[in-house]
């Protein structure tokens, strides 16, 4: 390669300082990857497995999964969306293997008619031996509805020693 008498050696090109700091995301080990996805909504972790196959399964590892009723798309009614939610949940709990959770967070609008729901998610947090259990039933006063049926409070029905 032949030098420029008129520029400083120690100076670089931007090609050559683009390429010693850009780091593929590829590149990165699954025990990082894997930290990253975990402070995602698990929507979002499971969206994450379209960039490649190497992500295809990733979102299933996380040790953290992030079920946010907030985060969910909006269909075209509060009972809809509240059904394909569940539906979601349930298929994620399915798909997912029976790996230790570090976290199961789960924000949903609660009624009685969601009570098998709860209890068979709360279950598989339990038999995964799930470090954090959080369940927000409340989110935003924004997102009930005046219901006159069903019962919004959750009997936890389990013991944890």
């Amino acid at each position: 390669m032949e030098e420029n008498p008129n520029q400083d050696p120690s100076a670089t090109t931007a090609a050559d300082a683009t390429s010693t700091t850009t780091t593929n995301l590829n590149d990165l080990s699954q025990d990082i990857l894997l930290h990253i996805l975990s402070f995602l909504p698990t929507l979002e972790s499971i969206t994450t497995s379209l960039i490649s196959k190497k992500w295809k399964s990733l979102w299933s590892l996380v040790p953290s999964l992030n079920f946010s009723y907030v985060h969910f798309p909006i269909y075209k009614s509060f009972f809809t969306t509240r059904h394909f939610f569940s539906e979601f949940v349930d298929r994620t709990l399915i798909l997912r293997p029976h790996l230790p959770l570090q976290k199961f967070r789960l924000e949903f609008i609660y009624e009685d008619r969601y009570g098998c729901h709860v209890d068979s998610w709360v279950r598989y947090a339990i038999r995964n031996r799930v470090s954090e259990l959080d369940l927000d039933f409340f989110i935003d006063e924004s997102f009930h509805i005046v219901e006159s049926e069903g019962r919004r409070d959750y009997d936890f029905p389990f013991y944890c020693s």
